[in-house]
């Protein structure tokens, strides 16, 4: 036996072969080795082990880890400054992904950090790359890994422990890595709780499951247990209720005057962890758990502080002047008694030399004892662990000294029972086996308190294992347990070479124990051989296998049962037990050939106990059992009936019969009994198979003696892995979400036979022609999808594809706008639309300024002319950003150590044709620029994609300009960072930085962002933030503050978004005031007040969105009356007592009276019924906005708000949103649809305009309706309806006279509606025709009214059109109808400076409005985007049937909970079906992917973009035959690698497969054939089968030879089988062709049946069989072989059956009666046919 050294002390001696430090200081220090084994998350990564080796050595650390069976290892190592103490691994509170209020959580191993612990430092390492280093204010002497942080203890000097040790805290916890120690309270009876003081308490050791800490007390020489408890604050402050200092804060100075007047103080005040205390603004009694900073205090400044009690206690009485808290003079009284008591100690109250006050050191843990021995044994346990038993009892092992004491655990409940002399003990984790170490040197096995054996460590092979399982789980407790402490102690000089080694060895030992004969003891001979070496040769473990059967032994010995042995009555039992285990591993491929051993024992017992079907079937099994007839040897006396289970049949459990009659229909209900967790595959396979009768209850049942398994069944060995998964639809799904469900892996199909693997595998084929795209990882790295199993990583982050890469930023925006990406490159086709939107849209470019000179004009008046029309072009430049967002939204990944580059906004124009540079006087137009730079700012910001983890808050700031010119464009930025969510990211600090600048805008796009990052949280920092720029959230004595308007205006929407659908009673109450605000005081709220009452109705409509008359809470308030009011007017005073307005000063300059100016409030008040009832339908608000009939009554009301009357009218009734032209006219008023827009004029009486304008304004806002409706669904019938409309107003506008007549604000204001109406139904797919009609409007410059705010519109509109760069469009969700009407309120600027009506700035919220609602499936291999077409379901509603759509990736799609499910077809790429139904996890990671999708290519064709007819198919071109060579040319094996990318078929097929001329016949031949298996497997995407298809070959090659194989012809009959009952049924793509499986069972009847007969051919031995001839053991093993397979293949019911037929029936047979006999197990009538002839002939 050699010694074991550890890898990482290889690899330190490998790197310092000449290191001395052990004939140093250190060499009497021993080297640390610790090893961890943690488990792999299964739902990740897959299900792997890694084991992690530590190793130490003085002051280097060597951490070694690898998977378990791979030869890498990875090596890290750290050297220290001072020698290591101890490392080990721990897992902190910060790293668990749940909190728990106590320590008893479990936590992954992936959470835990290496910490390295030194004398006066710990440092501490995470697998991410974490590290942190905290020093400790003491010295530690050892460390100990709890559940949730470290234990320490400290180390204690001399001097230390003779002055004051008692009073010093001993043990410490850390609960983060970069916190202090915390002093460990300890639980006392009596209900109070002091510290581990001083040396006294000594740990010994952990104690794992449940956790304790052993603790050996050095006063009493005891030990005990402890319960770690970890404390909340309040808890925290309840432990130091006993202790008068833990309740009051001390000042500094008072402390002080203190510290030196008291002698007991320690003169280090390193001795204890001192934190800072900040105290609560609020006066409290509690302590304050906040703002803890770790003090470092240099040992000079300790070392000088000295006290003295005498003059403390003159000073004590001064403390009770102090005001502390809401203590009582008791409390100060407590204080001065405690501080008199000699040995006080102070060392626990922080001494800060600062202003602020101190706290005593607070606890984090808690422990409680729970037990104490006895015993004194004056000597520290060495050792403490729990194990369990076999039998699932409970045991604390302990060893102190030389001595192992045992006690049964209950409950916290400990009771001695054993004690032993031991030196050390081990506890096998995986079996609870205790193997201990006496004073001898010898080992034992113990389990609980029973002694096993010696130590043996080769006994756990598998099968053996297995079997004692069983035994344990189905006999007796006592038969069980001594069983296996004989097999232990007869095992212990055992040494196996393989599992038949281990199996012969185990069925010899069952043999020994059932048997009456007395067996040498092998032991006595090998301890009278001195010569080792002889000895091993005399054992029988080494004599070579074969040499000598069981059975063998039993003929030669005449072995007979031993009736008296304690288990003989329980045979029947251990028959049955061992025989499931014979099931179970006749369905592993690499041991069910190897069982021979154990069939050999299982027929011993047969015969024992006369059971004849259990005979043949161990016969059928292993031929030569055929030759032994031993039952005239054994006695056959069977045992009493009552002994035989009821769960026993007569008939032997057969795993592959019992499958085929699960197929067979009628379905069988014959029950397949299993050991859970034991016979892992029947389980597996019974609850499968279970499926296709659909009655699991009734045909697979548990059986089971005991709940715990013993040697730890359910740990890390096994497949079986319960969790939560979804049912399937089909069979195939079932039994796919069960492999799942017990986490069944591909690789364990290989090792099953191939007849059970072919079913699975053609189960996983059906499932993998149609998946779904909601199943788990697991089910499909079972189908083989890897597409799918990359889009199920998608799932859990935002993956970066090749155009998503970062980028450098220093080019312009238009360049990436130019040049597109792969995907939009798909979308639009060859087309140019996308550049000519970039080219549209650019704003970085001079334009060029065309003005033809008049002859009369001077060079003055040209150049004026010409910076006149610059003026006008530049004003459609600066609309261009909001545009320009729109297209570029979420665009780019930047690159985090350049600053984003902004394009410019340029404003100066080119002259041709030199091209000469004009340029704008500035001083001209003061402030043009402001809020263009600001959309500038925006438009780059929304450039950036959400979700990325490198936009932190230095970032930010890092792009924060050096010179006021850029301001305003870097506040657009930051509001671009909160709309896309960034912001959040924003430091507290940075944020008072930003708002302390004093800069307007920065301040509006900041507060803006983060409501928006923010939006429905309520969070308090941020409503503090917005309540200092709104007056109303003032309090009523505030100061005066300067806030610009248009910052209160984005305050208030601010407001709305924060507290989105919250119903929040005091801001509604707030923004119900503020809609009706009247100007004052002084000059405040006099100019833009339109602005700031619709920002405030819509802010409002936010809160109360959708909710309507339901809203709890805010009944009384009457809501929509006083909106209401605020539409039609009335008196302001009374709205004002109704809602307890706070009366503030009016204006000296506007006086407005006592009534409501519906001029101001009418819109915001508008706006906010209509979100207030968004969606519900409600027919009596919303005739509230219905259109007067009469002229009268429309001369009395504004033409303009008709339009957002209709607007927010079908807001309400959404449902009844129809997308004609005659819903669209039925909105507008008779006599408005007859005199509106008419060419004659006869009725005097009539105001034309009036009614012309009322038709215009209504049927924009019922297109508004519309648009919002349908937005991003580009409904076609919108579609049309809208661009009729457009077209009209456009032609009104190229009518001069009803341009004249009309009103060209008015022509103007419903275009821009109507365009956007447009723009947002066909939001994201960049429509030709909406770009050619939005292309004139952009081209139309020159008259007053084509203004800025209408190049907005028409800018807005293409944006919307192209939204994302086609990838993104608009969601109609109530928050994001919510955001669209914010951002397209349809009154613009006039210039750029104009907020009258609406902040600009609010124009950028239809970015929380967006959906990446496209679909991008990129092939699996390269990641490329790819055309696929696939086929959409949706859903039935109330207004339309369930329709399916056919369309083609990438594509936008409609709204995803309209959608039933998603099918990607077509012949060139695998299928998947996704269910969107009622899926929403599913919905949420398609926009979480931004509907991002693989797909994998089917073998041999090209995508449709390489060939978009499908002519280039690999598989449509026949291959060139050479002259004699059929399959082996090289143009087919190349083929193969053509077709797939697996390495290790093109491997098999070139080396394998590549026949040359010198090659033999038969070679070249099997190469062929191997060849052409090889060829249709891959072709057919069906290479799991490859093997199976071998095998099946390798079987027919050797029945033509003559070489029978029973087990073989048993899965071939259930392969067959399988085919033929049940794919029929069900399955249509088979991966056996019909063709093989007609040619396998043609050439098994060629060989088997006679053609005469129609039986076997060797007739002779079959009627021997059927007769139970005896002379059929001397038949020859060839034809033994032969009937086995025969009876295998066919299903021959068991001999005696037939001969008892015969004997029955006295007269021929036929066919018919046969089949009415109904003989056991319903033979098929192919069986029936087979053993007819045999019958008649008997």
């Amino acid at each position: 036996m050699e010694d074991f050294i550890p890898a990482g002390k290889i690899y330190f001696q490998d790197r310092h072969p000449h290191d001395k430090s052990e004939t140093h200081s250190y060499q009497q220090r021993k080297d640390i080795w610790k090893v961890i084994t943690c488990h792999t998350d299964e739902q990740n990564e897959g299900n792997g082990s890694t084991e992690k080796e530590i190793y130490v050595h003085n002051k280097t650390a060597v951490l070694s880890f690898n998977d378990i069976g791979s030869t890498n290892k990875n090596v890290k190592t750290f050297t220290m400054e001072t020698p290591i103490i101890d490392v080990l691994w721990c897992t902190f509170s910060e790293d668990s992904n749940t909190e728990s209020t106590d320590l008893h959580g479990h936590h992954s191993v992936k959470n835990q950090k290496l910490c390295i612990v030194e004398q006066n430092f710990i440092s501490f390492y995470g697998e991410d790359g974490s590290f942190f280093t905290s020093s400790t204010p003491f010295p530690v002497l050892r460390a100990w890994s709890l559940l949730n942080g470290l234990l320490m203890q400290r180390k204690f000097t001399q001097s230390e422990y003779e002055k004051s040790a008692k009073q010093i805290p001993g043990l410490y916890t850390i609960s983060n890595p970069i916190d202090e120690p915390h002093p460990v309270l300890k639980n006392l009876e009596i209900g109070q709780s002091k510290y581990f003081y001083g040396p006294e308490y000594q740990i010994a050791s952990i104690v794992s499951g449940p956790e304790l800490v052993l603790i050996f007390n050095n006063r009493n020489k005891k030990h005990s247990l402890w319960i770690p408890q970890k404390l909340k604050s309040k808890n925290t402050s309840d432990s130091f209720s006993t202790d008068p200092l833990a309740s009051v804060n001390f000042t500094d100075q008072r402390l002080r005057d203190l510290a030196t007047k008291s002698q007991n103080l320690h003169q280090s005040l390193a001795l204890s962890p001192f934190r800072s205390y900040s105290p609560s603004p609020v006066n409290s009694s509690m302590v304050s758990f906040h703002n803890y900073i770790a003090l470092p205090v240099s040992r000079a400044n300790i070392a000088a502080q000295q006290i003295h009690s005498r003059q403390g206690t003159e000073d004590i009485n001064r403390l009770q002047h102090l005001t502390v808290g809401c203590h009582h003079t008791s409390a100060i009284s407590g204080i001065q008694s405690s501080l008199n008591h000699p040995g006080r100690d102070f060392s626990f109250v922080k001494t800060n030399y600062g202003n602020e006050l101190l706290q005593p050191v607070l606890s984090e843990v808690c422990l409680v004892k729970v037990w104490e021995e006895n015993l004194s044994p004056n000597i520290v346990a060495k050792k403490a662990f729990f194990a369990t038993d076999f039998y699932g009892r409970k045991y604390f092992y302990c060893l102190v000294g030389d001595q192992l004491r045992i006690y049964i655990y209950d409950d916290m409940d400990f009771k001695l029972k054993l004690t032993l002399e031991s030196t050390d003990i081990s506890c096998m984790q995986e079996t609870g086996i205790i193997a201990v170490l006496d004073n001898s040197s010898d080992i034992y096995l113990y389990s609980g308190i029973l002694q096993l054996c010696r130590l043996n460590s080769d006994i756990w092979e598998i099968p053996v294992k297995s079997s004692l399982a069983a035994l344990h789980q189905l006999l007796p407790e006592e038969i069980g347990s001594t069983i296996m402490a004989q097999y232990l102690k007869a095992s212990v000089n055992g040494s196996y070479r393989n599992i038949e080694c281990s199996l012969n060895m185990f069925v010899n030992f069952l043999l020994r124990i059932v048997s009456a004969n007395e067996f040498s003891d092998e032991s006595e001979k090998i301890n009278n051989v001195t010569d080792v070496w002889s000895a091993v040769l005399q054992m029988s473990s080494h004599t070579p296998l074969g040499e000598e059967d069981l059975l063998d032994l039993v003929v030669k010995k005449s072995i007979k049962p031993d009736r008296n042995w304690i288990g003989y009555q329980h045979l029947p039992s251990i028959l049955f037990a061992l025989h499931l285990i014979y099931e179970e591993f006749k369905l592993d491929s690499t041991a069910s050939k190897l069982l021979y051993p154990l069939a050999q024992f299982l027929f011993f017992c047969a015969n024992v106990l006369d059971a004849k079907s259990y005979l043949d079937h161990y016969r059928r099994d292993f031929p030569q059992l055929f030759t032994y007839n031993i039952s005239k040897i054994v006695s056959t006396d069977q045992p009493s009936l009552q002994m035989v289970p009821s769960y026993m049949t007569s008939e032997p459990i057969n795993v592959r019969k019992w499958m085929i009659q699960c197929f067979s229909i009628p379905k069988q209900d014959t029950k397949l009994y299993y050991i859970p967790k034991i016979c892992k595959r029947m389980e597996l396979i019974g609850k499968i198979c279970a499926e296709f009768t659909g009655n699991e209850e009734t045909i697979a049942e548990p059986i089971s003696r005991y709940e715990y398994y013993m040697f730890n069944i359910n740990g890390a060995d096994q497949f079986l892995k319960a969790c939560e998964i979804s049912t399937g639809s089909t069979i195939s799904e079932k039994c796919l979400m069960l492999l799942v469900s017990y986490g069944f892996r591909s690789w364990r199909l290989q090792s099953l036979t191939f007849g059970v693997q072919l079913i699975l595998y053609q189960i996983l084929n059906d499932c993998r022609r149609n998946p779904s795209g909601s199943w788990p990882k697991l089910a499909y790295e079972l189908i083989n999808r890897q597409d799918l199993i990359e889009q199920s990583k998608l799932r859990s982050s935002r993956h970066l594809f090749s155009e998503d890469r970062p980028k450098s930023t220093n080019d312009s925006l238009e360049e990436e706008i130019d040049d597109g990406t792969s995907v939009t490159d798909l979308i639009f086709g060859k087309d140019l639309r996308l550049k000519e939107v970039g080219r549209l849209l650019r704003s970085s470019k001079p334009v060029a300024v065309s003005v033809a000179r008049k002859p009369e004009s001077s060079d003055h008046e040209f150049i004026e002319q010409q910076e006149e029309w610059l003026y006008t072009i530049c004003q459609r430049t600066m609309a261009l950003p909001v545009g320009r967002g729109m297209l570029t939204l979420f665009k780019s990944c930047p690159i985090v150590a350049e600053v984003l580059s902004i394009p410019p906004l340029n404003l100066t124009g080119r002259i041709p044709p030199k091209n000469a540079i004009i340029k704008l006087e500035m001083d001209n137009y003061p402030g043009l620029t402001e809020w263009p730079l600001f959309h500038n700012g925006v438009a780059a910001g929304l450039s950036i994609m959400p979700g990325l983890s490198q936009i932190d808050s230095t970032w930010i700031v890092y792009n924060k300009p050096q010179n006021e010119q850029s301001t305003n464009e870097h506040a657009g930025f930051l509001m671009a960072l909160g709309l896309s969510g960034h912001l959040s990211n924003l430091e507290a600090a940075s944020i008072h930085n930003y708002l302390s600048m004093g800069h307007s805008m920065i301040s509006l796009g900041l507060l803006l962002g983060i409501a928006a990052a923010k939006r429905g949280t309520m969070d308090l920092a941020v409503t503090k933030m917005l309540s200092v720029h709104i007056r109303a959230l003032l309090p009523p004595t505030s100061a005066e503050l300067n806030i610009a308007h248009d910052v209160q205006v984005a305050s208030i929407i601010g407001i709305g978004l924060l507290y989105q659908r919250s119903l929040h009673r005091s801001m509604v109450k707030m923004l119900l005031i503020e809609i009706g605000r009247g100007p004052g005081p002084e000059m405040e709220n006099c100019t833009n007040r339109e602005s700031y009452s619709v920002a405030a109705g819509i802010a409002l409509g936010m809160i109360t969105l959708g909710c309507g008359d339901s809203s709890p809470g805010l009944s009384d308030l009457n809501l929509s009356a006083y909106l209401y009011n605020y539409v039609v007017g009335g008196n302001k005073n009374i709205i004002k007592r109704s809602i307890d307005e706070k009366s503030s000063p009016p204006s000296y300059l506007v006086k407005e009276g006592e009534s409501i100016n519906v001029n101001v409030t009418a819109p915001g008040a508008i706006l906010s019924l209509g979100l207030m009832y968004l969606k519900t339908n409600n027919r009596s608000i919303a005739d509230w906005f219905a259109a007067p009939n009469t002229q009268s009554l429309l001369e009395v009301c504004r033409p303009d708000f008709l339009l957002l009357k209709t607007w927010s009218r079908y807001l309400i009734m959404w449902d009844s949103i129809l997308p004609t032209t005659t819903w669209i006219e039925n909105q507008i008023p008779p006599i408005a649809q007859e005199y509106g827009l008419s060419n004659t004029k006869t009725n005097t009486t009539l105001d034309y305009e009036l009614l012309s304008q009322v038709k215009l304004y209504i049927t924009a806002g019922a297109c508004m309706a519309i648009g919002f409706r349908f937005a991003g669904s580009a409904n076609a019938e919108g579609f049309s309806t809208l661009v009729y409309y457009l077209k009209f107003v456009m032609n009104l506008q190229q009518n001069g006279r009803m341009y004249e007549e009309i009103g060209r604000c008015t022509i103007e204001m419903c275009l821009g509606a109507i365009s956007l109406a447009l723009a947002m139904v066909m939001s994201g797919t960049g429509n030709l025709t909406v770009l050619r009609l939005l292309r004139r409007l952009h081209s139309q410059l020159g008259p007053a009214e084509i203004n800025y705010g209408r190049h907005m519109v028409v800018h807005m509109s293409v944006g919307l059109l192209f939204l994302g760069g086609g990838q993104y469009t608009l969601s109609t969700t109530n928050e994001s109808i919510a955001y669209l009407v914010a951002s397209l309120y349809p009154y613009f600027p006039v210039n750029s400076n104009d907020n009258k009506y609406h902040l600009q700035a609010f124009r950028h919220l239809y970015v929380l409005a967006s959906q990446p609602r496209i679909m991008i499936t990129r092939d699996i291999d390269s990641g490329d985007p790819v055309y696929v077409p696939i086929e959409v379901t949706l859903k039935g509603t109330d207004s339309y049937e369930r329709s399916v759509l056919n369309l083609t990736t990438p594509c936008l799609l409609p709204e995803l909970h309209l959608i039933e499910q998603i099918n990607i077809e077509g012949p060139r790429y695998w299928p998947i079906r996704l269910e969107l139904g009622n899926d929403k996890r599913l919905q949420k990671t398609i926009l979480d992917s931004c509907g991002n999708v693989y797909v994998k290519r089917r073998a041999g064709f090209l995508s449709y973009k390489a060939d978009p007819k499908g002519l280039q198919n690999a598989l449509a071109r026949d291959f060139s035959i050479e002259k004699g060579s059929l399959f082996c040319q090289p143009s087919k094996i190349n083929k193969i690698a053509s077709l797939t990318s697996d390495k290790s078929k093109v491997a098999f097929a070139e080396l394998l497969c590549n026949g040359t001329k010198s090659d033999m016949n038969q070679e070249y031949n099997l190469k062929a054939f191997y060849l052409s298996i090889l060829f249709e497997c891959v072709k057919e995407e069906k290479t799991e089968i490859t093997t199976i298809c071998i095998t099946i070959f390798h079987i027919l090659h050797e029945l033509s030879a003559g070489t029978f194989d029973s087990l073989s012809f048993a899965e071939m009959n259930l392969m067959i089988s399988f085919y033929e009952i049940w794919i029929k049924q069900s399955i249509k793509d088979k991966l056996i062709s019909t063709e093989l499986l007609e040619y396998t069972k043609t050439q098994i009847s060629r060989c088997m049946l006679d053609d005469n007969t129609g039986t076997f051919k060797e007739l002779d031995a079959f009627l021997k069989y059927v007769n139970n001839d005896p002379a059929l053991s001397t038949t020859s093993l060839a034809t033994l072989e032969r009937l086995a397979s025969f009876l295998h293949f066919y299903e021959i019911p068991v001999g005696y059956h037939l001969s008892s037929i015969s004997n029955y029936e006295g007269h021929e047979c036929d066919l018919l009666s046969l089949t009415l006999m109904k003989l056991d197990g319903n033979p098929s009538t192919e069986t029936l046919l087979r053993i007819l002839p045999v019958i008649n002939m008997n």
